[in-house]
């Protein structure tokens, strides 16, 4: 993981972004990780596939990518991101 970290230019784990929103996606289904097979080592390094954890599918043709990032509270789990918040530079249609 400090490796592809290092690659990207983060000398640290202390340098990384936190506590923002990056991008907008559709959850389209999910599937059990104890499933998933083909899953590349940088893949395992940043991922928790353990028993009982689930990986989503998402439509990425519908990904909406925040930039600048949003700032967010940090928590886990899925939430409804309430896209009136959004100014017109981050809409869907703003992406195209």
């Amino acid at each position: 993981m400090i490796e592809v970290l290092r690659e990207a230019g983060y000398t640290s784990l202390g340098k990384l972004p936190l506590g923002s929103a990056l991008c907008i996606v559709y959850v389209t289904g999910s599937l059990p990780t104890e499933t998933l097979t083909g899953i590349s080592s940088d893949e395992r390094a940043f991922g928790n596939f353990d028993r009982e954890r689930v990986a989503l599918y998402t439509d990425l043709t519908k990904l909406v990518r925040l930039n600048p990032p949003i700032p967010v509270k940090g928590r886990q789990g899925l939430w409804e991101f309430d896209e009136s918040l959004l100014t017109d530079s981050f809409s869907p249609a703003a992406q195209k």
